[in-house]
């Protein structure tokens, strides 16, 4: 072993310091050979404790691949400033070609999770060895061996934690790659802030690798308010060798508090009183504790009591003591039985005068409460009775009757005389559980309500109820009293005025239209459908529930109500049929208008299946057997109708698709929540700067857009909400007609309708779930912009546009859901986006309710279509609304039609997908938020990925790039003809051509699928590089463009003419415009920081000549003049940061052609008074000539010529991986005499993907030296 590479000059980098780093191995190595890599780092930052997130060592094999070797040891782990970490690994070469070592750190800013992670610059430090093919040489002078390795188990965030029984308890794991194979022991060391210090040791047992345990010290009492610092160490005596001894100690401090002393619980329960050795007690005792209770004494005693004006029992409150027993000591968890004969003796012997007469009476058992006292640290702690409510209980003395039967019981609701019978002997009979037997019961009654009367006549049994003709409750309270040797017993009873609906309501009659009459709507009379649910209403609830009865002393049972359904009918011909529902079809649990109701469906097989008929006259009788024995009928004539004569008409609204009456900015915000709309600068605390520039542009430019058109896709999700089954249905409307028809309802919901929303908000903004419901449908279009809705659109755009067959694979999806039962089949209907296969925007949304297989090569799929709605006064319905998949084109994948209107001009058939409705419910994620197109653009390089394109377009590190978002649209009505990436790849095709082959396809940006019908598209982009497109106006008016990424977001804006094409190239810092053919641009540019932010806002005269806008330093802007004439600008800064807002506006400064300029403020932290710096650049040579001052509105004030000349000569080469630049400069000074000749190798890994010019890159560097030479410092170049 030889040593390779070598680093010993302590370099820093985010608070760790590396002392050493070493790389070992043979002189030359080959395929197979290993090499031992360690490093030595300290931690010095300021932060006090840190915890380790990952140490390891970062390499690029020969293949340009990255990967990680991480001691997994010292995860979690907790270090403080001055701590040393030590890391060695050998690492087997498995590639010939060049290898790249460098150590690596990961650490969170704090001891808690969650706290910011702190990542090392990759690369850091790098060794770079060479591997050779063929066999080696060396011998090998170790075998890596595998080891156990004890730690404190990371699953737990505090691993070391205090339970009152158990003592300390410590959660250990064995990370290792071996077993322990023995045991070993954990040392505790306690010291309290009082000065004493406990050892405890526990037995670590033996630890497969990967296995944890927990282990405690036993019982510990330590003194309330005393703090404790626990110093836990693994592997004590150093019984096992593990591969890390670094991660064997952790100290844990924590404040021990009343509550967490021992528990010492003593529990009295079972006692019971038997006839038995003239009275016998029984009782059991049991320590529920941890410590051992002392000695104490149980006692029993009587209470006496009488009988109140209200038939009820007074106790006087005073307990006479009859007898004690003696309670040794009892340790934790011991139980001991009890009994204590001869109480009624008791009673009798003792001289007490209270105890001479009793009528009512009953026992007292009780344990004397205890104390612990122990002599902690000097100090006296008190251990009192954890609970005391468990330690007396009483035992009712026998003699009073019990009154058994219902404690419900129903009357038809609407007469005003009840006569029950047989009320005392069968309803509710009493039995008597005193002492003495044979003594009569006597009933007295008595009711409440209503003003209602009762009277009993005893001698037939007989209990008459009257109630008053103007009667508006619906229950009662019977009180029923029974006197048994002189002791009584009272049981009160509901009773229930019940009324059962006179009509079965379709569930749709949820939706009905206000006040208009059943004729309007076509419906002359009562009418259900087979197969859909419908209800009959009826009150109170407790009809259908269990009602508890008294079968015995002390012993009661629920009885259950039963609902039994038969439907009859006849049909034209004169048969007749019958059919009785099954129980378990039959839900007692709904509600219609806010009342109970029961739900059921008929199936349509039990009557149409071997007949034509579309309906017959029928009828529905209910029987409900109560849960106290009563049996209640009712019959409904009414007519049934085949459900799949109109299907539509019960899951559609009867108005059209509708455009939004009223959106806002409030309503945009309310949804998505302030965060994914608003930027905020965030220091400390959080301050709102300005509207999201990428969400601004969605709201303008798609969602009001949207509104304008129509709501398909709403009008789509809410029918299937407003569904059949009451279980599901997740809104319903308040009535807003006073008096209802006692007729079936139409199911239509007029849009201004009050609402109320069930579902989960979107965003925890959203602030009223009560709404009319043409502002419920549009809050839930907003739904069709979702983060999974976008997801589901744009993983099968990329797959169809790679040429998978994603019209089959929908077809499917579909083909499962049919065949999905039918209670659960309406949980999650398919919503079916299609779009047009030109410029994949024309789209329009359905709701699927029916799949038709036609033939092998043909199937039709019914859809509901808000834009063809149900007219039930026409013959005219949906069934003309389908769309048609068929197999197949010249390429072999399925393809769609579907025809928006009536006459078939009008046809879709690009591309679809579908989104179950299930997802449109519960918090929603925005488009624009960072993760959200980031996930986009990690889906699909992942899918290139799985084709095996990633990485391989020329495009450098495309899959580590982070993402821009880029919306393009306009009240220009853009259209885009074709887009590209950096590389020349075609993103789309947007000029109806055929689109990309997976070959040309782009690998580093993808459209996203907005499904939405706009009359002015806007087209939204996800890219790892820049794009270029070519965009033109379909009329006059603004286009604008919109990239960000997450802290930093450009925005441009041009008036575009009919027919005329500009080509942009840009990313979220710059632009390039080539075919100019607009006279001005607004281009604005924002960067968020940890302390400030910052807006560039530069109004461009372009002349209609080519320019270029560069934003990328993100302290100033780079604009190239590549015309002919000068270029005109104005500027304007706006800076926020913890002091508030500062602004200034710069006016007349001029762009000669081709000349280039870079400008910048003097100072961002007080813009509104500094002057504004504007180097030129003369002919863009890559060589400043002048400087010009601009103060805030105001004009040049100072052009001065540099007396500095700068000659750069630049080599730029671009790899995958980095992009390595070499300028050697001459500089000459009229400053005091210097000459120098600096000659520099920086290596960069970009930060996304750039095409950085050899001249932007060249005037970066001048601008370096020149600050170099002004102020007179050590130049000091060293690796980054």
């Amino acid at each position: 072993m030889v040593l390779l590479c070598s680093y010993n000059d302590r370099e820093e980098m985010y608070g760790m310091q590396l002392l050493s780093y070493n790389v070992s191995g043979p002189k030359d190595l080959h395929v197979g050979d290993f090499v031992v890599v360690s490093f030595v780092l300290r931690y010095v930052g300021t932060v006090k404790q840190i915890r380790l997130n990952k140490i390891f060592v970062g390499a690029i094999l020969p293949n340009n691949t990255m990967t990680e070797f991480e001691d997994r040891s010292f995860r979690g782990v907790v270090i403080s400033t001055g701590n040393i970490i030590r890391y060695r690994k050998e690492i087997v070469l498995t590639q010939k070609g060049i290898w790249t070592f460098w150590p690596a750190f990961e650490y969170y800013n704090g001891t808690e999770y969650g706290m910011e992670l702190v990542k090392s610059q990759q690369p850091w430090i790098t060794c770079k060895v060479e591997v050779f093919e063929g066999i080696s040489t060396s011998t090998s002078t170790t075998t890596p061996q595998l080891l156990p390795d004890l730690t404190f188990d990371p699953h737990y965030l505090q691993s070391i934690t205090y339970s009152g029984c158990e003592g300390l308890i410590v959660y250990i794991k064995n990370i290792g790659q071996a077993s322990t194979n023995r045991g070993t022991r954990a040392r505790f060391t306690i010291t309290s802030t009082s000065g004493t210090t406990y050892v405890r040791e526990s037995l670590i047992p033996p630890l497969a690798a990967g296995e944890s345990v927990s282990i405690s010290t036993g019982l510990f009492i330590g003194v309330p308010g005393n703090s404790y610092t626990v110093n836990v160490q693994l592997d004590y005596g150093d019984l096992i060798t593990e591969s890390s001894e670094f991660n064997n100690e952790r100290r844990w401090t924590f404040t021990y508090r009343n509550w967490d002393l021992p528990q010492i619980d003593l529990d009295l329960y079972n006692q019971e009183l038997s006839s038995q050795s003239n009275g016998t007690i029984r009782f059991n005792v049991r320590n529920l504790g941890c410590l051992t209770s002392p000695p104490t004494r149980v006692h029993i005693g009587i209470e006496k009591g009488d009988m109140t004006v209200d038939q009820g029992i007074l106790w006087s409150g005073r307990v006479v003591e009859l007898t004690s027993i003696q309670l040794n000591s009892m340790s934790s968890g011991e139980e001991r039985n009890f009994s204590v004969p001869n109480v009624f003796d008791l009673i009798r012997n003792s001289r007490d005068p209270d105890l001479r007469v009793i009528r009512y009476a009953r026992f007292h058992v009780w344990v004397d409460l205890v104390t612990l006292e122990f002599t902690i640290e000097g100090r006296v702690v008190r251990i009192n009775e954890t609970v005391d409510i468990n330690n007396r209980k009483t035992i009712l003395i026998g003699g009073a009757p019990n009154i058994l039967g219902p404690n419900t019981y129903f009357l038809p609701k609407g007469q005003q005389t009840y006569t029950l019978h047989s009320v005392t002997s069968r309803i509710w009979p009493a039995v008597s559980s005193g002492i003495v037997g044979g003594i009569p019961m006597h009933y007295t009654f008595s009711i409440q309500g209503c003003g209602a009367t009762v009277s009993y006549r005893e001698l037939y049994d007989q209990l008459v109820i009257n109630v008053p003709r103007d009667c508006r409750d619906t229950s009662l309270m019977l009180t029923i009293i029974v006197e048994n040797a002189g002791m009584q017993s009272q049981k009160g009873v509901w009773i229930y005025l019940y009324d059962i609906g006179n009509e079965v309501i379709p569930l749709q009659g949820v939706l009905y239209s206000d006040c208009k009459t059943k004729a309007e709507l076509g419906a002359s009379e009562a009418f259900i459908f087979t197969d859909l649910p419908v209800g009959i209403q009826y009150t109170p609830l407790a009809l259908v529930t269990s009602v508890t009865w008294t079968i015995d002393v002390n012993m009661y049972e629920a009885r259950n109500a039963m609902v039994e359904i038969e439907v009859s009918w006849t049909r034209p011909d004169g048969t007749r049929g019958t059919y009785r529902l099954p129980l378990s079809s039959i839900d007692t649990d709904g509600t219609i208008f806010g009342n109970p109701a029961i739900i059921f469906s008929i199936p349509r097989s039990t009557i149409f299946s071997n007949t034509n008929t579309k309906a017959v006259r029928g009828s529905i009788k209910l029987s409900i057997t109560t849960g106290t024995q009563q049996r209640i009928e009712r019959t409904y004539s009414l007519w049934i109708h085949d459900s799949t004569t109109y299907p539509v008409y019960l899951r559609s609204f009867h108005f059209q698709n509708t455009p939004c009456s009223h959106i806002n900015w409030e309503m945009w915000e309310d949804f998505w929540g302030e965060d994914a709309v608003w930027d905020f600068l965030c220091i400390f605390k959080c301050w709102k700067l300005w509207h999201d520039w990428a969400s601004d542009a969605l709201y303008n430019y798609v969602f009001k857009e949207m509104c304008e058109e129509g709501r398909c896709s709403a009008h789509a999700l809410v029918s299937q909400k407003f569904r059949e089954t009451p279980q599901s249905v997740r809104l319903y409307a308040i009535p807003g007609c006073s008096s209802l028809n006692h007729w079936p309802q139409p199911f239509t919901l007029d849009k201004n309708f009050i609402v109320i929303m069930l579902e989960d908000p979107p965003s925890d903004s959203f602030s009223s779930n009560i709404m009319d419901l043409d502002t419920y449908l549009t809050y839930q279009y907003m739904w069709s912009l979702d983060e999974r809705n976008l997801r589901r659109g744009t993983r099968a755009l990329v797959r169809w546009l790679a040429g998978e067959d994603i019209i089959l694979e929908t077809l499917n999806e579909l083909r499962q859901w049919e065949r999905m039962p039918e209670t659960q089949k309406w949980n999650d209907v398919p919503l079916l986006f299609m779009f047009s296969s030109d410029d994949i925007r024309s789209s329009h949304t359905v709701l699927v309710y029916r799949v038709e297989e036609i033939s092998a090569n043909h199937v039709r799929v019914w859809v509901l279509d808000s834009n063809r709605p149900f007219q039930p006064n026409s013959a005219v319905n949906q069934d003309n609304s389908y769309v048609d998949f068929r197999c197949c084109r010249s390429d072999g994948r399925w393809y769609f039609t579907f025809y928006l209107d009536n006459e078939h001009t009008e046809v879709i058939d690009g591309f679809l997908f579908a989104t179950g409705s299930s997802l449109f419910h519960g918090e929603s994620a925005a488009l624009t938020e960072s993760d959200v197109f980031f996930g986009l653009f990690e889906l699909f390089i992942e899918y290139m990925k799985s084709l095996g394109y990633a990485e391989t377009s020329g495009d450098s590190n495309t899959s580590n790039r982070t993402p821009s978002l880029i919306i393009v649209g306009g009240d220009a009505g853009v259209k885009i003809s074709n887009v590209s990436d950096a590389m020349g790849k075609k993103v789309f095709i947007f000029d109806g051509m055929t689109p990309p082959s997976i070959e040309d396809m782009s690998k580093t940006a993808i459209l996203v699928p907005i499904p939405l019908p706009l009359a002015n598209p806007v087209y939204v982009f996800v890219a790892g590089s820049e794009l270029n497109l070519n965009i033109k106006s379909t009329k006059n008016g603004t286009v604008t463009l919109v990239s960000k990424n997450s802290n930093r977001s450009l925005s441009l804006q041009y008036f575009g003419s009919p027919e005329r094409i500009v080509n942009l190239i840009l990313n979220q810092s710059r632009v390039r415009i080539k075919n100019n053919g607009s006279g001005s641009y607004r281009i604005a540019s924002s960067i968020i920081d940890n302390n400030m932010a910052r807006q560039i806002f530069l109004e461009v005269e372009s002349t209609k000549y080519n320019f270029n806008v560069d934003f990328s330093s993100g302290e100033g802007f780079m604009i190239k003049n590549s015309g002919d004439k000068p270029l005109n600008i104005s500027v304007e800064l706006i800076a926020h940061s913890m002091d508030g807002q500062q602004n200034a506006r710069y006016i007349g400064i001029t762009i000669s052609p081709h000349d280039t300029i870079i400008a910048s403020p003097r100072s961002w932290s007080n813009i509104s008074s500094r002057q504004l710096i504007v180097r030129v650049d003369t002919g863009s040579n890559g060589i400043i000539d002048e400087e010009r001052i601009v103060n805030p509105i105001g004009s040049v004030v100072t052009t001065t010529p540099l007396t500095t000349t700068v000659t750069i000569t630049s080599t730029t080469t671009t790899t995958e991986k980095v992009t390595t630049v070499t300028a050697t400069t001459s500089v000459t000074t009229s400053l005091p005499p210097v000459t120098s000749t600096i000659t520099t190798i920086t290596t960069i890994v970009p930060e996304r993907p750039s095409d950085w010019s050899n001249q932007q890159l060249l005037i970066i560097v001048t601008l370096a030296i020149v600050v170099m030479i002004v102020v007179p410092v050590l130049l000091i170049t060293k690796r980054k």
